[in-house]
């Protein structure tokens, strides 16, 4: 929503470009996991006995009740508030079939959603009027006067914008990123032309946001402050240090900046999905800034 909202991109369209590049990540870190743990090591947990089938239950509910919320946008079934209620529902629904539904539980639910939606707001606030206070007084275009400077191809403009992007990362959150810095950056975005390579400036616009996309992913694998890396943390067993975990980020961050590389060479991977969604229809046209 963010993304698509900073490039004035239709959210449908916007989901739909990230699927194969998703699909390609999550392929990617199989193939991974599966060359580097071809020796199992056992690792005593104690952990109480489960119904397997059961779970499994749960997994693919709950994979379903995800799935939900983008599919009822890009369907067209709902807008972004009503796809959240269709989320709510359905995570109601697991946790009734659970028995997991109480009023302490839903208590405790609507708090903490009430807490992030603020903070988000907050973020959000704050991010509109940095914005506006700094095109007022002409921080973009003191910007792009002083990276135009350096005469980079857009190629090279390109990789900076990820590269920045990326090392953002390592210190900021994704929303701060994209909310903060990505407009400030914008001006040098949207003057980076490569319908020739995509095929139309407004599938060019798709993909440069499908790979920012793609660059702000690496920051919940980079350290200090990626949330996988501390939710790993608390799912490890005794003895796994952060630092150790860490270390075993280091090469999935090598795979998500592979696969963007991959994308920028071929940006069909992320465009091709948008161009079938439209079909014969004519591509929208880029909203000036």
């Amino acid at each position: 929503f963010f993304i698509s909202n900073v490039f004035y991109l239709r959210i449908g369209l916007m989901y739909v470009a990230l699927i194969v590049p998703v699909l390609l990540m999550v392929m990617a870190f199989a193939v991974y996991f599966a060359v580097t743990l071809r020796k199992t090591v056992e690792i005593p947990l104690d952990t109480p006995k489960t119904n397997l089938v059961s779970d499994l239950l749960f997994v693919l509910a709950s994979v379903a009740v995800i799935a939900s919320i983008p599919l009822s946008i890009i369907l067209g079934f709902a807008t972004l508030t009503e796809a959240a209620g269709v989320g709510v529902f359905g995570a109601l629904l697991v946790a009734l079939a659970r028995k997991r539904l109480s009023f302490s539980s839903l208590n405790s639910v609507t708090v903490q959603t009430s807490t992030m939606t603020s903070m988000v707001f907050f973020i959000v606030l704050g991010a509109s009027v940095f914005s506006l206070s700094f095109h007022l007084v002409g921080g973009p275009n003191v910007i792009f006067d002083w990276i135009s400077a350096f005469d980079l191809t857009r190629w090279e403009l390109l990789a900076m914008l990820l590269g920045v992007i990326i090392i953002l990362g390592f210190v900021f959150d994704w929303i701060e990123v994209l909310l903060v810095f990505v407009p400030v950056l914008m001006p040098i975005i949207s003057e980076l032309d490569f319908a020739d390579h995509v095929g139309s400036a407004y599938f060019a616009q798709i993909w440069i946001a499908g790979l920012i996309a793609l660059a702000l992913q690496t920051s919940f694998l980079t350290p200090p402050f990626g949330y996988a890396l501390f939710f790993a943390k608390m799912a490890a067993p005794k003895g796994i240090n952060l630092s150790d975990i860490y270390r075993g980020a280091v090469p999935l961050v090598a795979i998500e900046i592979a696969l963007i590389a991959a994308l920028i060479s071929f940006p069909q991977l992320i465009t091709w999905l948008p161009e079938m969604a439209l079909g014969d229809a004519d591509a929208p046209q880029l909203i000036q800034r």
